[in-house]
């Protein structure tokens, strides 16, 4: 039997229903001694002069700084493979296989996500494209087909220079088209159909910023009736968007791989025009 994958959890005992159902859900989806890195967004920007975006909200920066901490566990212990999950993920009966495949067929410095729905059609070429799961592992035609970190694997490389990159926090966890714009990682791939889900709870990473709308959103999502129906709809929504991929029998532009990985300067922040084209 193969060794069990590394994964890292996104959680933070402070949601105590999403950390109550990742703890439940890894325990019997995988063999696997899980890590739990979570950070408080409002923690961090709490801190006198910390110099971390302010263009982010707290719940963002929290998410962000995160990740960069799974990254640098990974640095730490000379881990150079493993998946992250966020506390709300689904994942397939047979994670441990697929992640092990997954792990096995990194390249240096790449991401495979294994859940990333899109709002707006993405095509993904079936060149060099392998079939695990029901799915085919690909390359999309651009970065911004990447747009979620619910379940991903990441290199060691492309780990060592988000964590330098994020870390006072420029981007959001998810941002891998300014990932690749700024060679912070060397190759994307997709799972597509999705082979990981995320349920439906609400996000507690606050994209708004506090108000009415804000006050009126946490109040509906108090009310028993009125929070399943916000969830299936959260659900329905995600899975909608699981089908706005299109598959293409022609090569894709990024499986060569970023010519800027490696070159290009980690502390390079990203522009009001990549954070306002990444909320669209």
């Amino acid at each position: 039997m193969p060794p069990a994958p590394v994964i890292y959890v996104i959680a933070h005992p402070a949601f105590a229903r999403r950390y109550a159902y990742i703890t439940r859900h890894v325990a019997a989806m995988t063999r696997a001694t899980p890590v739990f890195v979570g950070v408080i967004g409002r923690d961090a920007v709490s801190q006198p002069g910390h110099s971390h975006s302010t263009a982010l909200t707290p719940g963002e920066v929290g998410c962000a700084l995160s990740h960069v901490a799974a990254y640098r566990h990974m640095a730490e212990h000379g881990i150079d493979r493993a998946f992250v999950i966020e506390d709300d993920v689904i994942l397939p009966p047979d994670f441990d296989s697929i992640a092990t495949r997954i792990l096995s067929e990194l390249t240096e410095g790449e991401v495979i996500s294994l859940h990333s729905p899109t709002r707006q059609k993405h095509r993904l070429s079936l060149q060099g494209a392998f079939a695990l799961g029901g799915s085919q592992i690909c390359h999309p035609f651009t970065a911004a087909a990447v747009r979620s970190t619910s379940c991903y694997a990441i290199h060691g490389a492309a780990a060592a220079r988000l964590a330098a990159a994020n870390d006072p926090v420029r981007y959001l966890a998810d941002e891998f088209h300014s990932f690749w714009d700024h060679g912070l990682v060397r190759a994307l791939r997709i799972a597509s159909p999705q082979l990981a889900g995320t349920a439906g709870f609400e996000s507690v990473i606050g994209y708004h910023r506090p108000g009415l709308k804000k006050a009126l959103a946490r109040l509906a999502n108090r009310l028993p009736g009125i929070a399943a129906l916000l969830s299936a709809r959260r659900i329905w929504l995600r899975r909608k968007r699981d089908r706005n991929h299109v598959f293409s029998p022609a090569a894709s532009p990024l499986a060569a791989g970023n010519p800027g990985f490696g070159t290009v300067s980690p502390a390079v922040p990203m522009t009001a025009e990549a954070r306002q084209e990444r909320k669209a």
